[in-house]
């Protein structure tokens, strides 16, 4: 469950970059960028704690069918190949890796942008630039 306890990280991330795209002329006019910890403070002055756990239950339901889908991949590819990793095999392992990659992929790419889409709408909507840029 990497991507829940990473989560947090995740908000400030995404918090930073939609920062930097849409807010171009207040951090030039200002002089200074903002910091990943410096955001990290508004986030959390705006809502507390739970402004960093925020949609966590979508990441959530997608991680659990993504992880099953990739040892599912993994484990019938190695039986389908007979790959019992005594010897390298540099074709078997890439597409064992593309496969499994992509079976992973598959599920949480879709939850990411639930995930996403909240994020930078609550942003652009209800806390606005001035507000989220004050120093």
């Amino acid at each position: 469950m990497e991507h829940c306890c990473m989560f947090p990280l995740d908000t400030i991330k995404v918090s930073q970059k939609y920062q930097s795209k849409h807010s171009q002329t207040h951090m030039q006019a200002s002089g200074r960028k903002f910091s990943s910890l410096h955001l990290g403070r508004i986030l959390y002055q705006e809502e507390g704690l739970i402004r960093f756990w925020k949609g966590i239950h979508v990441i959530a339901s997608g991680c659990v069918p993504a992880h099953t889908s990739y040892f599912l991949a993994y484990e019938n590819l190695k039986i389908y190949w007979g790959f019992d990793n005594e010897e390298f095999d540099l074709k078997k392992t890439l597409c064992i890796g593309a496969t499994t990659t992509f079976a992973h992929d598959f599920f949480i790419a879709p939850s990411d942008g639930k995930y996403y889409n909240p994020i930078v709408s609550h942003l652009f909507m209800f806390s606005g630039e001035a507000k989220t840029l004050t120093v």
